[in-house]
């Protein structure tokens, strides 16, 4: 009892210190991070999907998310954006409490932070998210005029390449109450983004419900349905299995022992 009052007291206080933390110690998600040179990697799809099995305690075993927005939907995302999303969860530039234990060198290295990665990006699913109480016609139009430049037409996403100045996640097919909490840590300067607070400041409370409303009832994969989608990921955990299951060959194209 004593050992866990002890452990309470320490997460309490970790996280009062993060939300005192001076904004311009933390690095701008806008900012542009270089990847760590991997030469010649290519992401293991296998290793992502072993690694899922402990992202799925949070985030649901196929990145579904939770419903009450709690976790979000990591499914479809792009992969560059959620590889990124990591490293500052790594480097501690982006507080969250929950991520610290995982994201770490020794539970998370560059290989499997690009794996998992890969892997939620491969999983293309359709879910039905409750929109909120906006507006969507009024919130298609803010969306239009503004979001769009980073987070493409559907909100699809953009990623990032060098030398573009707009990119962003995939947004569509999200949880309206992680998105409006996203937002408020924004503005608040508690998750720092120039970009994102620039962008926000002229919005009223009225004006990001509407927008909020009309993301999330947007499709990620359009004219993908469930059963679609269902199909589509049988298919691609079939390909795993096969993929597993085949003897490893050298340069050679010999079987290795």
């Amino acid at each position: 009892k004593k050992n866990m009052m002890s452990f309470r007291h320490g997460f309490i206080v970790t996280l009062f210190a993060l939300t005192l933390l001076p904004v311009p110690l933390l690095a701008h998600e806008g900012a542009q991070h270089e990847a760590p040179v991997l030469e010649g990697y290519t992401p293991d799809l296998l290793n992502g999907k072993d690694i899922n099995l402990t992202c799925a305690g949070c985030h649901g075993a196929q990145g579904e998310g939770s419903k009450d927005g709690v976790y979000p939907r990591l499914a479809g995302q792009l992969t560059d954006y959620l590889e990124r999303q990591l490293r500052l969860f790594k480097d501690r530039n982006r507080p969250n409490i929950p991520m610290h234990p995982y994201a770490q060198e020794r539970e998370l290295p560059e290989e499997d932070l690009r794996d998992i990665a890969a892997y939620f990006n491969s999983i293309q699913i359709s879910i039905t998210i409750k929109p909120g109480p906006g507006d969507r016609v009024k919130g298609a139009k803010l969306f239009r005029t503004g979001c769009k430049r980073c987070h493409g037409a559907r909100a699809e996403g953009k990623p990032y390449e060098k030398g573009r100045k707009k990119h962003g996640p995939a947004l569509a097919e999200q949880y309206a109450s992680y998105l409006l909490k996203q937002i408020n840590l924004f503005r608040s300067g508690l998750r720092p983004s120039k970009i994102m607070r620039e962008e926000l400041e002229d919005y009223t409370e009225g004006d990001i419900a509407d927008i909020v409303a009309y993301i999330a009832a947007l499709e990620r994969h359009p004219g993908l349905s469930e059963k679609k989608a269902h199909e589509t990921q049988e298919k691609i955990q079939f390909i795993l299995r096969d993929l597993s299951t085949q003897p490893f060959k050298d340069e050679k194209g010999k079987t290795a022992p």
